[in-house]
């Protein structure tokens, strides 16, 4: 009996997760489908002019180009020599940890941004045309445009017999870090989602300003990259979805054909004197 309601509980865990997925998966789906309906702009010269015949001057688009710098803004990567729009360093930790329960040593990482800094870049397109993007880094798929420039692994200090016997009593013992930089490159091409605004520099002057809500290499891996989490989402509700159905069918069927046979069972022949 309790293994049937277990299995009930279980069933009904399932099913909500699935639910849950199929909402995300609903979610991701309605905003592709708003996607396709948004302007698109690989030529960025007919993005100013989209906007100047505008009555608010901003819209919400998708654009791409290539990355360039503003002026002499830059952030340098000394150990890589390359320099980009945005710098991204991090740091994973790993340590050895003993679990107790299964009485082995496994290993636990940890990582740290130590640090994300972002500077305004220009989106250029093939004839020059650009538009101004002045934040990038809270975008979501940030880290998609970013470049690997350089990585190094550092094993653990030295440690005495003392310092490695405390490990051992504490059930924890540093097993080293990795450090990995990232870069948004000049000269990589990126494209985004987001609100474009007209803004005036001076009377004979204006410049578009761009600020992406998600980015990609390409407008092509921007919407390949939803139409995948819509199709993981879809295989995961049906997967929750059957699983969890299958899962309470099979546990009240006992249930329920021990209710038949209590009440389908004949009454016992009356004792006659």
């Amino acid at each position: 009996m309790e293994q049937n309601i277990l299995g009930v509980v279980i069933g009904a865990t399932s099913m909500l997760g699935g639910y849950l997925f199929r909402k995300l998966m609903e979610g991701t789906s309605k905003k592709l489908s708003d996607m396709e309906h948004v302007p698109r702009f690989r030529n960025l010269g007919e993005l100013k002019n989209h906007l100047t015949a505008s009555p608010s001057q901003q819209d919400y688009v998708i654009v791409e180009g290539i990355v360039q710098k503003v002026g002499n803004g830059s952030l340098l990567s000394e150990k890589a020599s390359v320099e980009g729009a945005a710098h991204v360093i991090t740091t994973t930790t790993s340590t050895k940890v003993y679990d107790n329960e299964r009485k082995k040593w496994g290993e636990n990482s940890h990582t740290v941004v130590n640090l994300n800094l972002a500077l305004p870049f220009k989106l250029v397109d093939s004839n020059g045309n650009y538009v101004r993007v002045n934040s990038v880094n809270d975008a979501a798929g940030f880290q998609s445009v970013l470049k690997l420039v350089f990585q190094e692994k550092t094993l653990p200090e030295k440690r005495s017999i003392g310092d490695f016997a405390t490990g051992m009593a504490l059930s924890e013992i540093p097993n080293g870090s990795h450090i990995q930089e990232f870069i948004l490159l000049f000269g990589s091409p990126l494209a985004g989602v987001g609100t474009a605004v007209l803004s005036k520099q001076s009377m004979f002057n204006t410049d578009v300003i761009f600020t992406p809500k998600e980015v990609a290499p390409s407008i092509n891996e921007l919407f390949s990259r939803n139409e995948m989490m819509a199709s993981t989402f879809r295989f995961l509700s049906l997967l929750f979805l059957i699983g969890g159905g299958t899962l309470i069918i099979f546990s009240l069927a006992p249930l329920v054909y021990r209710l038949y046979l209590k009440h389908s069972k004949p009454p016992s022949d009356a004792v006659t004197a």
